[in-house]
Formats: structure tokens, C-alpha cells, sequence
């Protein structure tokens, strides 16, 4: 664009642009710093000179993720640029594909999910996959009231086509199927980058925990500090809830921690693992080996045995020779069933410590941490807190039920994982105690006791988490 009659200096100009919802912004390769004279481009920012004589050079920029639109507000008056150039934004509708394939079968169902709506189609008789993707086109399209889909959906033969009515307006999706063959749900319990926020109802409640978010400084942890007002333009379902938002960046979330388990569980079996699902009773040695287990089905014998038994390992470690300070952390959960709004992203409601999770078709929310053993019946008082600061957080969320839900953190007395060779045998290993961490720390687990029976080092020291400090 030219227009340009100011001098050097009155021409540059330093604009940032805000993601929403926030995300990094990425230039292609094929944008080099070069292009803009110089000027430098970086992931954010962007600084141009423009001389007398000279045009600006257009400035591209490619926003991939979950975000597909940007407010430039701080752009929007041209502060900086000279008379004549102007500044268009331009937003690109979201798109997200399906393709059906695979073994049909009788009695099957499929499921799309958009910002936690659930739009299902299914079929007594065998479907063609054809018949799949026009039923869930005709389940989609249709749907009125609370339930209408924030996408257009299309079939482009077997693959079904969702495209945001608005461009720029994002929307959450999954898509599953009773057989996991049929349909490519490679984004079933999705594993997603997404910020993750602590809400303060007070400026007051913020400064209170500035002890905790030096730490998290000093510790190259990543955050900013919202005002509500900025807040609330990136999720309104929060409206004048919070005074003072923290952003904690990229962080990891699953849409689906059931479905995702089930994927791992299937992978494993495709490539020849086994299940056997039984109660160990004792072990079977011979000599500093452990050779096999007895069961309450048939014996199990393995030429490497690692116990990673969660919440359940306490009794199985007496039997190892490890006398550990072990209890199971019982942590309460509520969901809200199909809610008729979404949040965009998870969130620590600091006054009342509990996270808020948008998850597939449900709003989660759980807290509460209660020693109680493995075997008690629930307790009524979690629950009810719970439900009360849901419909505190949420007055005008409709929904189709609650659902109710206790699991068990295992946790050691220091709160670290005991990962490593247990002494007393030349072939058993050990990884559980990761207490409220699990699902993240459960992968790199795997990858050291896998490095460890192989005889490699580890690229951490272990140290911390050896198992044969609890020697008995």
C-alpha cells in the first residue's frame, strides 16, 4: 500500500496483535526477516521501516491451533502509520474433516461433539459409510434451541466437512464411534495445548498468593496477570466473576481421559500386548528373581515384572521388602452433563480450590482432598460443596444431569513417585506414587522403566524417586 510521505522515523511503527484464544503466532519459513527491509519479524511483534519513496511491504501472518481469529485493537487507530495505509483484518472460518472407514457392524453409534454439544446417528442394520456421514450432515443442520451446532456440516463422500458459521469464532470437536475402527477418532481424548487460569474474585485474594507466583517466576514458569475486563472477552461465561485472572501458557489438556486411556489400552493390544485382568496373591521367586505371580486365575511368569498399581501398590510393596508411607488421596468430581454453554478453557477457582474443566459433552468440576482409604463409601459433604460452587460459578447453565465421581491419587509422604530397580530382586522395577500428576508423569514414566530394563541411563537422575530408600 503506498501513501506514504512522512519521514523514516514517523513511518515505523510497533503493533501487537491479540490472539483469541490466546495462542503463539508462528511466521511460515517462507517469510524472512528480509522481507521487511530493516525492519525484524518476530513471533508477536512486528517492526517495518518505511522510507520516503517506498512502499510497505504486506505482512502475512499464519495462525494455526485453536486460534483462528485475532482482535488488533491495539492496532485498529493506526497509531504509527503514516496517512494513506490502512490495516484489514481478515478471519478464515474454521474447518475440521472426519472420514469414516472400516468394519461396519450392526448396533453401532456415532458421535460428534461441538463445544460439548453431542449430535449422535445410530443404526440398528449395518450402515454404508455414506449413510453415516449424511445422517450426522442431517443431525448437525437440524438441531435448534440450545443445541444448535456453531458449524455448518457438509459431506465430501465418506468424510464429513465442519465449517464455523463465523469465521473467526473457534469451536471444540471430537468424534467417536462404538467401534473404534469405523471412524478415525484420532482427536478421542485429544491431548490439546490450552492456558490454563487461576480466577480471584478480588484483588485482595490475588496478592495473598503472591508468595506462590514468585516461585512460579523464579522457576520459568510462564504466566500473565488479566484484568476482568480482558478476561472476560476472551470467556464471558465468566462474566464479573473474577477481578484478577492468571494465564498460565501452554499448558496440556485432554478432552477425554477416558477415551484417551482406551486409545493407549488398544495400541497396546495392536501391537501384541495382553490383558489379564486378575488379583495378584503372591510372588513366585527363585533366587533374587522375580519369576511370576500367583493369581486368583492362573500364574503369570514374565522375565522383567514392574508394578505400577496406582492407589493399590501399599500392599504389593510389603510383599517387595519396601515399608512406604502410602495412602490414597481421595479426590471428588462433579459433572455437569451436556451444558448448554462451554467454557473455553480450564480454570482454578482459587476461592473455593477447585478446577473447572471444559471436557467432551461435560463441564467437570473437581476438588477436595480426603484420606480415606481405598475401601470407604463416599462422602456426602465433597459432593455437595461441589455442586454448591457450581451453581454459584454457573446460575445460568442448563444441563441434562449430574454426574458423581471418586478416584484415588496414590501419594507417598514426600509426594514423589518411586520410579526405578527395587534391590531385593535383579529384575523388578517400580513407577506409581505420582498422586495428582499422574496422566502427565505416567508417559515419561514409562520411558525411563523402559530405558532402565534396557540398561540405558536415563536422562534424569533418579535419585529422588528410588524405591529402595523405603528398604524395610
Amino acid at each position: 500500500t503506498t501513501g506514504n510521505i512522512y519521514s523514516c522515523e514517523e513511518a515505523s511503527f510497533t503493533g501487537s496483535i491479540k490472539l483469541k484464544p490466546a495462542e503463539l503466532i508462528t511466521h511460515p519459513t517462507s517469510i524472512a526477516t528480509t522481507t521487511f527491509a530493516t525492519g525484524v519479524s518476530t513471533n508477536g511483534s512486528l517492526t517495518q521501516q518505511v522510507c520516503d519513496g517506498s512502499e510497505l511491504v504486506g505482512i502475512r501472518l499464519d495462525l494455526s491451533g485453536s486460534a483462528i481469529s485475532a482482535g488488533i485493537d491495539p492496532l485498529s487507530l493506526f497509531n504509527g502509520l503514516p496517512n494513506g495505509i490502512q490495516l484489514t483484518p481478515y478471519s478464515t472460518a474454521q474447518v475440521n474433516t472426519t472420514q469414516v472407514s472400516g468394519t461396519m457392524s450392526s448396533d453401532i453409534s456415532f458421535t460428534v461433539s461441538l463445544n460439548g454439544i453431542l449430535y449422535t446417528y445410530s443404526s440398528v442394520a449395518t450402515p454404508t459409510y455414506q449413510d453415516v456421514v449424511d445422517k450426522l450432515v442431517e443431525e448437525i443442520n437440524t438441531a435448534t434451541g440450545n443445541l444448535t451446532s456453531p458449524a455448518n456440516a457438509t459431506a465430501s463422500g465418506t468424510t464429513l466437512v465442519l465449517t464455523a458459521k463465523v469465521p473467526g469464532v473457534s469451536f471444540t470437536y471430537t468424534a467417536t464411534s462404538t467401534n473404534a475402527s469405523t471412524m478415525d477418532t484420532s482427536v478421542a481424548g485429544d491431548i490439546s495445548n490450552d492456558n490454563y487460569y487461576f480466577g480471584y474474585e478480588t484483588k485482595a485474594a490475588f496478592d495473598a498468593d503472591a508468595f506462590a507466583w514468585d516461585i512460579r517466576k523464579q522457576n520459568g514458569v510462564s504466566f500473565e496477570v488479566l484484568n476482568k475486563n480482558e478476561f472476560e472477552s476472551l470467556d464471558n461465561i465468566y462474566k464479573n466473576k473474577f477481578e484478577v485472572i492468571v494465564v498460565n501458557k501452554n499448558h496440556g489438556k485432554i478432552s477425554d481421559p477416558g477415551a484417551y486411556i482406551k486409545k493407549l489400552a488398544q495400541h497396546f493390544e495392536d501391537n501384541g500386548g495382553i490383558f489379564i485382568k486378575s488379583n495378584v496373591t503372591n510372588l513366585i521367586e527363585k533366587g533374587k528373581s522375580l519369576i511370576g505371580l500367583k493369581t486368583d486365575g492362573e500364574d503369570v511368569f514374565a522375565d522383567h515384572v514392574i508394578f505400577t498399581l496406582g492407589p493399590w501398590s501399599g500392599d504389593i510393596a510389603k510383599k517387595l521388602g519396601l515399608s512406604i508411607p502410602f495412602e490414597s488421596e481421595r479426590g471428588y468430581h462433579i459433572e455437569l452433563v451436556n451444558p448448554s454453554i462451554m467454557p473455553k478453557a480450564p480454570i482454578m477457582v482459587a476461592s473455593g480450590k477447585f478446577v473447572v474443566t471444559p471436557m467432551d459433552g461435560r463441564i467437570r468440576l473437581a476438588g477436595v482432598v480426603e484420606f480415606g482409604g481405598l475401601n470407604a463409601v463416599a462422602s456426602k459433604a465433597p459432593i455437595d460443596l461441589l455442586k454448591s460452587n457450581a451453581a454459584k460459578l454457573f446460575p445460568e447453565i442448563k444441563y441434562e444431569r449430574v454426574d458423581e465421581w471418586l478416584g484415588h491419587r496414590p501419594t507417598t509422604a514426600n509426594s514423589l513417585p518411586l520410579i526405578g530397580r527395587v534391590n531385593k530382586y535383579n529384575n523388578v522395577l517400580t513407577g506409581f506414587g505420582h498422586q495428582h500428576v499422574g496422566l502427565t508423569g505416567g508417559a515419561k514414566t514409562g520411558r525411563i522403566l523402559a530405558s532402565l530394563i534396557d540398561k540405558l541411563n536415563p536422562n534424569i537422575d533418579l535419585s529422588e524417586f528410588d524405591p529402595n530408600r523405603y528398604k524395610q
